[in-house]
């Protein structure tokens, strides 16, 4: 199975005026059959979405919760971004292109979470290499169009990164993505993608070859964005057309500031 991500309640009760935040909402974790589980404390873990065989999960979903830096701002939202396959997995390397399902879950009157089922397609926005507008290697100057389309084995480096927007409308998505050598010699090339979540769209807003080789995760320190490779860290903020605007750091319920630090971006594991 994958790693464990979690959603936390960052609301204060309505009834009892307690302070919720960092509650345990559900935990979550995938596996190689691909199926995505959750964890919320009850005795039987549920399932959140059976992508089948051909679809296996070795990364846990990225967690984004746009009450995390408001608790009036979407109370109770949780989105999931999973993607699927990895290229650590030979064996799955013929199997169908990956993808990036984005999910969407709501939390009921007794503190569990579901799946919004009216949310995309059943529940999921699916987004895959055959739709170049929604995946693609590289896009032009502008973000707008797709100059290089992503190979069908392309395959996710990581558990994707997720920045909220400072309006509190949404978030951005950073994802890696390798695509290995056709000889055995070769060490293949590492593409970033950045899609922005708003108003139940995953738009690609620019994609990028960030190395002729497999590289780390993106991750952001100092307001730059970087990645890890062979030759050590790589800023890669020159390339990149998106913005990244910090959201305010998490208020207390009272409306006092209660971290000194602005929230970016998180993985929890």
């Amino acid at each position: 199975m994958t790693d464990v991500a979690t959603a936390k309640d960052y609301t204060k009760n309505s009834s009892t005026g307690v302070d919720e935040r960092q509650k345990l909402l559900a935990g979550y974790a995938g596996d190689t059959w691909g199926t995505l589980w959750q964890f919320d404390g009850t005795s039987t873990p549920k399932v959140v979405a059976n992508l089948g065989c051909n679809n296996p999960l070795h990364f846990s979903p990225t967690v984004v919760q746009l009450d995390r830096d408001d608790p009036t701002n979407h109370p109770h939202e949780i989105y999931l971004v999973q993607v699927t396959n990895s290229s650590m997995d030979a064996v799955t390397g013929a199997f169908p292109p990956s993808q990036m399902v984005f999910m969407r879950q709501l939390v009921d009157t007794n503190g569990a979470a579901y799946l919004d089922t009216s949310f995309g397609t059943n529940g999921q926005v699916v987004l895959s290499v055959s739709d170049s507008t929604k995946m693609c290697a590289i896009t032009d100057s502008s973000g707008g169009t797709c100059t290089l389309p992503m190979p069908a084995s392309a395959r996710p480096m990581s558990t994707p990164l997720a920045v909220l927007k400072k309006d509190g409308s949404g978030f951005l998505v950073l994802a890696t993505w390798y695509v290995p050598a056709t000889s055995g010699c070769g060490k293949g090339t590492t593409y970033m993608q950045i899609h922005e979540y708003t108003s139940g769209q995953a738009i690609l807003n620019q994609a990028l070859k960030v190395g002729d080789e497999p590289v780390s995760a993106p991750i952001v320190v100092g307001g730059k964005i970087m990645v890890m490779s062979s030759g050590g860290p790589i800023v890669i903020n020159g390339s990149v057309l998106q913005n990244f605007v910090v959201g305010t750091s998490t208020p207390a319920n009272n409306g006092v500031s209660a971290e000194p630090f602005k929230i970016l971006g998180w993985t929890e594991l």
